[in-house]
């Protein structure tokens, strides 16, 4: 597997809260045509990171014991990698996987994984919005009026859980921007879900 970094902290976003083992790999799909500005474009080179066999991730992810989460970059393009290491955790191990939806997989993953999907065009949103087991993260810029009521617009088809999440830096402050996100759903829908990036608000990774 080609990893760009692995460590310990708290999830920041979903499960928020919880401390988790973070493995990062390395490479994305998208790293010449985001829409959106990646704030962690060091992971999106597929020559950056270095070598890790599976059998060896699934050792370091056994030993931790506690959450997981894939991230990156677009760890769904190592899915083949992916799916070994996780096929070697035991199922009362949780594990994430953070992606932005453009790799189709197939059910077993979805069954054993949690998706967090961060889609990054519409039509990507309705391939996942029919799973009632998926999250679903949506970033919204809160000093955009037309962004937000259009991912509020989003996170409505979602059956399964959706939360929209407020854009931090900039020197906005994120407590300050949650709170303006929480009165703009109150006013506008029901059932949809929010939470803040807490790394920015407690400053870890």
């Amino acid at each position: 597997m080609r990893v760009c970094e692995i460590f310990q902290s708290w999830q920041g976003e979903y499960p928020a809260g919880v401390p988790c083992l973070f493995v990062r790999l390395q490479g994305c799909n998208r790293r010449h045509s985001c829409p959106f500005e990646c704030d962690t474009q060091y992971a999106t080179s597929l020559e950056g990171g270095f070598e890790v066999p599976w059998q060896v991730m699934a050792r370091i992810c056994r030993e931790y014991a506690g959450p997981i989460v894939f991230t990156g970059g677009e760890p769904l393009m190592q899915v083949k990698e992916l799916k070994k290491v996780v096929r070697k955790l035991p199922r009362s191990q949780p594990v994430y996987i953070e992606t932005n939806g453009d790799v189709k997989i197939g059910s077993w993953l979805r069954r054993r994984a949690t998706l967090v999907v961060s889609p990054k065009s519409e039509k990507v949103l309705d391939r996942w919005a029919r799973y009632t087991d998926v999250v679903v993260k949506l970033v919204v810029d809160m000093e955009d009026a037309e962004d937000v009521m259009r991912k509020t617009q989003w996170a409505e088809k979602v059956r399964g859980i959706a939360l929209l999440m407020p854009l931090s830096g900039r020197g906005r402050n994120p407590l300050e921007q949650c709170a303006k996100l929480v009165m703009y759903l109150r006013t506008r829908t029901r059932g949809v879900g929010f939470v803040m990036r807490m790394q920015e608000v407690f400053g870890f990774r």
